[in-house]
């Protein structure tokens, strides 16, 4: 996104992302300075901070999991890398999955492939989907088929 045109600058052309993070670093307003940041360092740093977090999230999952009686933890990997090598497959390119107001986070795209991915791991888990609803056929019946809304 660095090089890509911010929208505040979509008349002009003049501002990329990577100008738009600087400033907002220098005016010390960023939301995520780890992150949108023109300074590798500062993003390695941070990305290596993500890695050491995950890490503390997978051990808890595996040291609680089954010592609460009333629910059981999981820990699940973000499915981000599958959700866009699906996205890359069907000829899409990365930047179209970041939101264009922020250049950061996920956009509708691909928060919808994200969660057909985290679905696909939940599915193995089914006492954490549960039972299939006893009533869909009626459901069915009743309303048809709107298309899995």
């Amino acid at each position: 996104m660095h090089e890509r045109i911010h929208p505040v600058s979509s008349y002009s052309g003049s501002v990329t992302y990577a100008d738009f993070y600087d400033f907002m670093n220098c005016l010390q307003i960023s939301p995520c300075r780890g992150w949108l940041n023109t300074n590798s360092t500062i993003r390695d740093l941070t990305a290596q901070r993500v890695v050491e977090l995950n890490k503390v999230l997978k051990d808890i999952g595996t040291k609680y999991k089954y010592k609460y009686p009333n629910f059981t933890i999981h820990f699940f990997e973000t499915p981000m890398e599958r959700a866009i090598a699906y996205w890359k497959k069907g000829g899409g390119k990365v930047w179209q999955l970041i939101e264009p107001s922020d250049g950061f986070h996920c956009n509708q795209y691909a928060q919808a492939l994200l969660a057909k991915e985290l679905w696909k791991d939940l599915e193995k888990y089914p006492e954490v989907v549960g039972p299939e609803n006893a009533n869909n056929d009626l459901i069915h019946k009743l309303f048809g088929d709107q298309g899995g809304y």
